[in-house]
């Protein structure tokens, strides 16, 4: 139990220093996607998407810690809602049908 309470305290210690050095190392190499999409060796911008809706990020973090989460130590959640938080500020909260793997090798 005094494990436990240790972990918790921790836990919370770290998350606070992540609240206050919000710099995510690794960031920087973050591909960001502006504008319409540019395929790769054309001189011409892709044909426009559709308009995709659908669960957010965020919705779906709720959804995954509702099922998932049950019986989990708090950092369980506080972990999840760190590397969500991490793909939001990367790419921001939109729904999960419009992110796509980028895969350099083609």
């Amino acid at each position: 139990m005094l494990s436990l309470s240790a972990s918790a305290k921790l836990e919370a210690y770290w998350a606070q220093l992540r609240l206050v050095h919000a710099d995510v190392f690794g960031l920087k190499i973050v591909k960001q996607v502006s504008g319409p999409l540019m395929k790769h060796g054309a001189n011409h911008p892709a044909q426009p998407q559709p308009v995709i809706v659908g669960p957010s990020l965020m919705d779906a973090l709720d959804v995954y810690l509702t099922q998932k989460g049950k019986g989990r130590p708090k950092s369980f959640e506080v972990a999840a809602r760190r590397a969500c938080g991490y793909v939001i500020d990367a790419c921001t909260n939109k729904p999960l049908a419009a992110f796509v793997m980028l895969n350099d090798r083609e």
